[in-house]
C-alpha cells in the first residue's frame, strides 16, 4: 500500500523582539521506494498472523489491500489465495494462485512451486484431478520437499487405484513432512491401505501415526476400525474412554456386520445400546438390518426345497 501523504506539522514561533510573530514550516515528507517496500511487508506479515490463527476473513482484507499496493507482489497473491482456500472459496482462489505463479516466476522459483502446490490441492478439492495432478507434479519437480503436495498426490492415486504410485508419493511425503505433520502422513498412508482392504497395512500406519502423536483422535479411531476389520474385536476395544464407549461399539459391530461376522454383530449392536440412551436408536436401526439379513438369509432359494 502507498504510503499516505504525511501532515506536516506547523511551528509557531512567538519572536519577543519588537512583538513580531514568526511562522515557519516543514515540507511535507515524499513516500521513498524503501518506505513502500516496508509498509507492505509489516502489511503482509500482519495479514500471514491472521492466517496463521485462521482468521480468514481478516486475513483476506489484509491481502487484498496488500495486492492492491502492489499487484506484482507474489506473496500478496500467494497469501490472498491461501486465504480464499481457507474461506472455502476454492475458485476465487485459483486466479491468485495463478498470478502468485506468474509473479514469481523467473525470481522465488520456491514461492512459485508453494503456489502450484496450493493450486493442486485446490484443484483436487474441487474434483479437476487431471489439472490438479499435472499441478502438484509441477510444484514436486521444482521443489522436492513439498510433502503437503506429496500428500496430495498419494490421495490423487489412491483414487486411481495406482497403489503402487500412492506408496511412492506417502514415501516422499513421510521423508519430507516436518515432525509436526508426520501423523497426518502416516494416518492418511492407513487410509490408502484401508482402500486397499489392506487392513494389517492400514494398523500398522496407523500406529505409526499415534506413536509420533498419541493424542491424534483419528488415528485412534481408524486403528479400531482396521483392526475390527481383521477380527481383532477386543483389541478394537482396548482403552476406549466411556464417552465414547457406546459409539465405538457400534462402530465396531458394524464392521463385524460388513464381514459377515453376524453374531459378534448383534452382541455389538446390544452393548451399544446399552451403553447410551443416544444410541439407542441408531444401534436399534442396525440391529433391524441386521434381523432382516437373517431373515432373507434363512430363506429357502428359489426352486430349491419346498419350490413349486
Amino acid at each position: 500500500m502507498k504510503q499516505s501523504r504525511v501532515l506536516a506539522k506547523w511551528g509557531v514561533i512567538a519572536a519577543l523582539a519588537f512583538g513580531v510573530a514568526a511562522c515557519t514550516a516543514t515540507e511535507p515528507a515524499k513516500p521513498t521506494a524503501a518506505s513502500d517496500a516496508a509498509n507492505q511487508r509489516a502489511l503482509i506479515a500482519e495479514a500471514q498472523a491472521q492466517l496463521d490463527h485462521r482468521d480468514y476473513p481478516r486475513a483476506t482484507v489484509l491481502f487484498t489491500k496488500a495486492v492492491e499496493a502492489d499487484a506484482k507482489d507474489p506473496a500478496a497473491h500467494l497469501g490472498l489465495a491461501r486465504s480464499f482456500s481457507g474461506s472455502g472459496e476454492r475458485e476465487a482462489a485459483l486466479p491468485e494462485f495463478d498470478a502468485a505463479i506468474a509473479a514469481a516466476q523467473g525470481a522465488n522459483a520456491g514461492l512459485a512451486a508453494e503456489a502450484l502446490q496450493g493450486k493442486g490441492v485446490v484443484l483436487l478439492e474441487l474434483a479437476r484431478f487431471d489439472e490438479a495432478t499435472a499441478a502438484l507434479t509441477g510444484a514436486v519437480e521444482a521443489e522436492p520437499r513439498l510433502w503437503r503436495a506429496w500428500n496430495a498426490l498419494g490421495y490423487r492415486h489412491d483414487r486411481a487405484r495406482d497403489w503402487k504410485a500412492a506408496d511412492a508419493a506417502y514415501t516422499h511425503a513421510a521423508d519430507a513432512a516436518p515432525a509436526g505433520a508426520k501423523a497426518t502422513v502416516a494416518n492418511n498412508w492407513g487410509m490408502s491401505y484401508m482402500a486397499r482392504k489392506d487392513y494389517a497395512g492400514a494398523s500398522d500406519r496407523f500406529q505409526t501415526a499415534l506413536a509420533v502423536a498419541p493424542g491424534m483422535t483419528t488415528a485412534r479411531e481408524n486403528l479400531r476400525l482396521a483392526l475390527a476389520f481383521q477380527g481383532r474385536y477386543a483389541e478394537a476395544m482396548t482403552g476406549v474412554e466411556d464417552k465414547d464407549l457406546a459409539m465405538t461399539l457400534n462402530n465396531v459391530g458394524y464392521v463385524a456386520f460388513l464381514r459377515g461376522d453376524l453374531s459378534h454383530a448383534e452382541a455389538y449392536f446390544l452393548r451399544a445400546m446399552e451403553a447410551s440412551p443416544a444410541y439407542q436408536e441408531k444401534a436399534a436401526r442396525n440391529l433391524q438390518m441386521l434381523s432382516s439379513l437373517k431373515r432373507v438369509s434363512a430363506a429357502p432359494a428359489a426352486g430349491g426345497v419346498g419350490a413349486r
